[in-house]
């Protein structure tokens, strides 16, 4: 059925429920598992249409450093389970689209994915990077909804 899963983490707990779903699902059908942890481009943020600015450099700098951590953590959450771990920069991207791509590139058969369920006014402010992803894949997409 699934032949190769693919999960994301923002490296925070609240991700935790999908890397769990994954994992479960993934030892149950023998599938293949990759954690994909997406470092958000700071550029796109903050840049004022200049080079990529120090500000910027310090805080992806920041959040990789951060992912090593997030990763010792999601290895001791994922114990007994085998996974392959993926950090990827998000150059001049937005998160949702580096995830499409990397779901295209390692030819996966089902995207699991938290999310934050928001509607209303966080929904216009904050988005939604599983909405952004679930629109434009062509493979099944688990949502893990978690209030948080």
């Amino acid at each position: 059925m699934y032949r190769h899963i693919l999960v994301t983490s923002d490296g925070s707990e609240f991700s935790d429920p999908a890397l769990q779903h994954a994992a479960t699902l993934a030892r149950c059908v023998g599938s293949r598992l990759t954690v994909l942890h997406v470092v958000p481009d700071a550029h796109l943020d903050l840049s004022t249409g200049d080079d990529l600015s120090v500000e910027a450099r310090t805080l992806e700098q920041g959040w990789r450093e951060g992912s090593e951590t997030d990763f010792a953590r999601i290895r001791t959450l994922l114990a007994g389970t085998e996974f392959e771990m993926r950090l990827v920069q998000a150059h001049h991207a937005h998160v949702a689209q580096v995830i499409r791509r990397e779901a295209d590139r390692l030819g996966v058969d089902l995207i699991v994915m938290a999310t934050h369920g928001r509607t209303g006014m966080a929904h216009l402010i904050h988005g939604s990077v599983a909405e952004d992803v679930m629109k434009h894949v062509t493979v099944p997409t688990l949502l893990i909804y978690r209030r948080g």
